[in-house]
């Protein structure tokens, strides 16, 4: 498990590196706030379960609540199977809330 967070906070781009604790379950880890509870952030979360099985979570959170949660797919046969998160999948996540945070600054 891995993630980063991405974020606009006072106009200014941040992205910080996220710690998953584990817990006394197999599988189960806990995330706590590293971004703070200002800004327009979306937490970019993976699991990968062997080299090309990645599955990615788009977490968006404003003023340290959590609003949407998306894990983009992608057609395959009968399938739809997580598709892989580019960056620019990342930034299309902020680029709406981004101009209202710098707007209210």
């Amino acid at each position: 498990m891995s993630g980063k967070a991405e974020g606009i906070v006072n106009g200014q781009r941040k992205s910080i590196e996220l710690k998953f604790e584990r817990t006394e379950r197999d599988g189960a880890y806990v995330l706590t706030n590293q971004w703070g509870k200002e800004g327009e952030w979306t937490l970019v979360i993976s699991v990968m379960q062997a080299e090309d099985d990645k599955a990615t979570a788009l977490v968006q959170v404003s003023g340290g609540e959590v609003f949407s949660v998306k894990v983009p797919t992608e057609k395959r046969g009968e399938w739809d199977i997580p598709k892989k998160v580019t960056m620019a999948d990342v930034e299309a996540t902020l680029k709406g809330r981004s101009t209202r945070v710098l707007g209210d600054n």
